[in-house]
């Protein structure tokens, strides 16, 4: 599920920045232009945008629940979500500050997502912009004790 133009709107007056994806399209990304929203789509092999370039240059990006769980995560986040009574709480923990921000009875899992980002934006307690890992290393062998 993505965001909707509102939400986007919302999170980025409080700061919400992604720049990994300021430059970058993927399949399945979704952008709002000309009061409708696009889906890139195209050929899965292939590297070029299949969205008209007017479309990538002033659209609006739209992300999905997915990039918001990979802004937590770059920003060194860990989070829980809860699914009870029909109703989304989730619980973000700062690993930097060793702060813990909450949201509860949300309908979706996006307002969910959008709201506790939100409120970690609004907190300014440090800069928000989210830093890819490096990768990880495979061990293939347990060390020798």
């Amino acid at each position: 599920m993505n965001t909707s133009i509102g939400m986007i709107e919302k999170l980025r007056k409080y700061g919400f920045v992604f720049p990994r994806f300021d430059n970058e399209t993927q399949k399945g990304m979704v952008f709002w232009y000309d009061n409708q929203e696009w889906l890139e789509g195209g050929r899965f092999l292939s590297d070029k945008p299949s969205l008209p370039s007017k479309v990538l240059d002033n659209g609006v990006w739209l992300p999905s629940d997915e990039h918001l769980f990979m802004w937590l995560e770059y920003n060194s986040f860990d989070y829980s979500v809860f699914y009870k009574d029909k109703l989304f709480s989730f619980i973000a923990f700062d690993i930097v500050l060793a702060i813990t921000y909450k949201v509860e009875n949300q309908t979706t899992l996006i307002s969910a997502l959008v709201k506790i980002i939100k409120k970690i934006c609004q907190s300014k307690k440090r800069d928000y912009i989210p830093v890819e890992p490096e990768g990880y290393r495979i061990i293939d062998e347990y060390p020798e004790q």
